[in-house]
């Protein structure tokens, strides 16, 4: 099992193992949404920033090419995001926008939770099988959280 954690320094976000190395940098693109650095400061994929639809879509790109789609399947009734990027599946699912499942095949293979900090900011927990892995789950959580807002964030305002 992957355990990653993923929170704010200054205008980025670093993900770290449970050893606390920094495995990645995610870093905010100057247009919107995420790209995700490794440790030689190599651009792995790029988040784009969300459609301005009622359910916004994501598109993930390797090397400036579009790879797959993360879209929001419902913000409010049983709210969940989908993942498709080639051949691969993936649904995050949450009743309060803080704890998420994320399934593969209708299965269980992580969970995700979202610590709000001061100033509007947000840790994230990621675990995952490691056969589910890859370099682009670190983004995931960033456009969750975009799209369905935590229950705590709304009562704030």
């Amino acid at each position: 099992m992957t355990k990653l954690t993923i929170f704010p320094q200054h205008n980025k976000f670093l993900v770290t193992d449970q050893n606390n190395r920094t495995l990645y940098t995610i870093k905010r693109k100057w247009r919107g949404g995420y790209a995700i650095l490794d440790q030689n400061h190599y651009e792995l994929y790029v988040l784009s920033p969300g459609t301005q639809d009622r359910h916004p879509v994501y598109q993930i790109q390797l090397n400036g090419k579009k790879c797959g789609e993360y879209r929001c399947k419902s913000k409010f009734l049983e709210p969940a995001m989908l993942l498709e990027l080639g051949t691969k599946t993936m649904m995050l699912r949450t009743d309060d926008g803080l704890s998420y499942t994320i399934l593969v095949k209708n299965q269980p293979c992580g969970s995700m939770t979202v610590i709000p900090l001061p100033r509007n900011e947000y840790k994230y927990e990621l675990q995952i099988e490691d056969a589910e892995f890859d370099d682009y789950i670190p983004l995931l959580p960033l456009a969750a959280v975009e799209c369905i807002a935590p229950k705590e964030k709304d009562a704030q305002r």
